[in-house]
């Protein structure tokens, strides 16, 4: 994997370091360190809060250049409709998460937006996520699965339908009569063979390119992925997410010592700083907001290798000092403070040495 610019590149203990300072936030979305930690691990499945808060990313940068056309919908919603949480409790209520698709604008403006984009994950194992999109202006609904072969338009598209029913409903606007109404095209987006998910873990990456690719207004058509573009969005979703205002320090922020930077950077451990409550959805097992306790433990092992080797000799040098204070067991030669008695003319306050006659007068 390329290594990515700047502090990561030069050191990635640091870059956990930071990652593990508190709890971001992007409109009502919070972001944990194991929201992040995917993105540092090559082959770590992302979950749904660390692509949820990119995809906001993506879409700010869209309208800071003055396309307001699309918004990004929360993948919670998906879990709300399935009903395996309970909004305004285990995740914020379909209100926020409306609020969250208009940068906090009256809830009505997502009405305006032609174009709606959704990360939907699969609700059995093994869990894979794909992109849901539904363009009013052409009456399109359009789903982009990484891997073709698995037909995962069967279970994406309702789930994906009854979202937008449940948001239209949330405003009180009249359902869509999708099978015997007016006909709505559904479109099936592939790639290239060549260009298709060829593992078990870079979904959450393909839902994030195609997600970039409406920011960047490439039509459907015109869709081509590759590892670089892949290691591209690796890099950004890094510097989006450090970047993101911390509103909860941990308590530890101030990494001590290494010990304190073991316990920060294992979020989901017994003994985390940083309170696994605040992601949207502590108890949840849909995949969406999981915790990656693999991601950590392949990243700190060689990151915290040489650190606690570091410590391991700072520890024994302590050691050797305070046994040294003991009458029992004096200060080893090598560690002595070099701290040599001063000749009696000069220990006596004089800045130079004195006569034999003075000596004579002082005794």
């Amino acid at each position: 994997m390329p290594s990515p610019p700047g502090w990561l590149g030069v050191n990635k203990a640091v870059t956990l370091a930071r990652a593990a300072e508190g709890v971001r936030r992007i409109h009502c979305t919070e972001v944990i360190t194991s929201d992040i930690l995917p993105f540092l691990e090559e082959t770590e499945k992302l979950n749904g809060t660390g692509i949820e808060a990119v995809a906001l990313r993506y879409q700010q940068e869209s309208e800071k250049r003055g396309d307001t056309h699309w918004g990004v919908l929360s993948p919670w919603l998906g879990e709300i409709v399935r009903k395996t949480v309970v909004e305004g409790c285990h995740v914020k209520s379909t209100r926020e998460l409306i609020a969250q698709a208009v940068n906090g604008q009256n809830l009505e403006c997502l009405l305006a937006k032609t174009l709606w984009v959704m990360p939907l994950l699969s609700s059995k194992e093994p869990k894979h996520w794909v992109t849901g999109w539904i363009d009013w202006s052409q009456k399109k609904v359009g789903i982009f699965d990484s891997i073709p072969q698995q037909a995962s338009s069967s279970w994406a598209e309702p789930l994906f339908l009854k979202v937008v029913d449940h948001i239209l409903q949330t405003l009180g606007r009249d359902l869509i009569p999708w099978r015997t109404g007016p006909k709505w095209e559904l479109v099936i987006e592939k790639l290239p063979p060549l260009e298709c998910q060829m593992d078990d873990w870079s979904c959450g990456f393909y839902v994030l390119m195609r997600i970039r690719a409406i920011a960047e207004g490439i039509l459907s058509g015109n869709l081509h992925f590759s590892e670089t573009m892949r290691e591209e969005i690796r890099r950004e979703a890094i510097e989006f997410l450090i970047d993101l205002p911390i509103i909860r320090y941990s308590p530890k922020g101030s990494f001590a010592n290494d010990d304190e930077l073991v316990e920060l950077l294992n979020p989901m451990g017994e003994s985390s700083s940083i309170d696994a409550s605040t992601s949207l959805a502590p108890v949840d097992s849909s995949g969406i907001g999981n915790g990656c306790a693999s991601a950590l433990s392949g990243l700190l092992e060689l990151e915290m290798e040489e650190a606690s080797q570091s410590l391991k000799e700072k520890e024994k040098i302590e050691d050797v000092l305070t046994q040294g204070s003991s009458k029992s067991d004096p200060v080893p030669p090598s560690v002595k403070q070099n701290k040599r008695p001063l000749p009696r003319a000069l220990d006596e306050g004089s800045d130079s040495e004195l006569t034999d006659e003075e000596r004579k007068k002082q005794k």
